[in-house]
């Protein structure tokens, strides 16, 4: 999910990648740092999983902030919390959907 709506707010497919690692680092316990050293990602993907910062790191933050229901966090980001919401909640139904397609295959 957190995947789905980085890259629908970003329109962009390594803000994907972004939302995927930030997820299995937070799925794993381990500082997104480590990830970023074990999988040689580009530098836009490092700066946004590590510091919030470059390309995709607003995107990243306003998902995080959306994911604790931290309006202000959102506004943070310079996104939109309507729009943050938005593609979040088509995310998790995407989620959902593909989920449902996994189990009848």
């Amino acid at each position: 999910t957190r995947a789905v709506a980085c890259r629908s707010l970003a329109d962009d497919d390594a803000a994907y990648t972004v939302g995927l690692l930030s997820a299995v680092a937070s799925q794993l316990r381990i500082p997104p740092r480590m990830l970023v050293e074990r999988t040689g990602v580009s530098d836009d993907v490092a700066q946004a999983l590590v510091g919030l910062s470059g390309p995709y790191g607003p995107t990243l933050a306003a998902v995080l902030a959306h994911e604790e229901n931290d309006t202000e966090g959102v506004e943070a980001s310079g996104l939109s919390p309507f729009d943050v919401a938005r593609a979040y909640l088509a995310a998790v139904a995407d989620a959902l959907g593909g989920a449902a397609a996994g189990r009848s295959g």
